[in-house]
């Protein structure tokens, strides 16, 4: 009778213990181990009178080492690729930090601006224009400052924001984006590649990239053009 119990209370835990316990989960893609334990298989199971021929075995060890040497030049290559890409980002972003204090001129047609930030707008004019008009969007994508600039010279002309809208109230920190185009005498319009002038007074980083700080406005190291001492 105590055998019959210790043997109905193991079998008791063990079928308990067995539906308590996950079956681990399953994957559709073989991998190399999946593959030599089907070759251990297939030469375990084999018929004695008909056993798996030296040409075959090869053919099947020659695809496993192939396999194998795929997988270890992918993953060489993943983490070749990787460690360029640590080591070009922790060089840019030392570098950024040389342009500290450095005037800049930055292509860009918007730019996140803090509180109480100014910006001064740049174009080059390569023929006379009868005027250049300035439209400062915000992110819900409304004009809230025009700025005009009548019989401008040829050449860098640059157009000054006090970081205030039409009303004369400083506009909130935020992204603004910003359209120039040219007016000529002749009526037409024409669209004007726009640029960030100022001086780079600090280097931030988002999500582990630079960007360099003019005032209250970041622009990235990518899009400056031209770099001047102050």
């Amino acid at each position: 009778m105590s055998i019959d119990s210790t043997s109905s209370v193991t079998a008791t835990g063990t079928a308990s213990g067995s539906s308590a316990v996950a079956s681990p989960a399953r994957s559709d893609v073989l991998g190399k181990d999946d593959f030599l334990k089907l070759l251990v298989a297939q030469m375990r199971a084999q018929d004695p009178l008909q056993p798996l021929t030296n040409e075959a075995f090869v053919a099947q060890l020659a695809q496993f080492s192939s396999l194998e040497q795929m997988q270890n030049m992918n993953q060489t290559l993943t983490d070749s690729v990787q460690s360029g890409y640590l080591l070009n980002s922790t060089i840019y972003n030392s570098l950024a930090t040389t342009l500290i204090g450095k005037q800049v001129k930055a292509q860009a047609d918007s730019a996140v601006v803090g509180e109480n930030a100014q910006l001064d707008f740049c174009v080059d004019l390569d023929q006379a224009e009868q005027s250049v008009t300035v439209k400062i969007l915000n992110d819900k994508n409304e004009v809230i400052r025009t700025l005009r600039v009548d019989k401008p010279e040829l050449g860098q002309q640059t157009i000054h924001w006090d970081g205030r809208n039409d009303n004369g109230n400083a506009a909130a920190a935020g992204t603004y984006r910003f359209e120039v185009t040219a007016q000529g005498s002749q009526g037409g319009e024409t669209r004007l590649t726009s640029y960030l002038t100022g001086q780079v007074t600090g280097i931030r980083y988002r999500n582990g990239s630079a960007v360099a700080l003019l005032g209250g406005v970041e622009v990235m190291p990518s899009d400056i053009i031209e770099v001047f001492q102050p």
